[in-house]
């Protein structure tokens, strides 16, 4: 359940930012992996 939620988290974001979210993927993806990787 809390997954869920995260996931619609997510695609709220997404629909409320998604300018921000296309200018800055390559930081996003960047910044996800470092967190994967720390």
């Amino acid at each position: 359940m809390e997954l869920f939620l995260a996931r619609l988290d997510i695609d709220n974001m997404y629909n409320v930012l998604p300018d921000f979210w296309l200018a800055n993927r390559y930081i996003v993806i960047i910044f996800c992996l470092s967190g994967v990787v720390i």
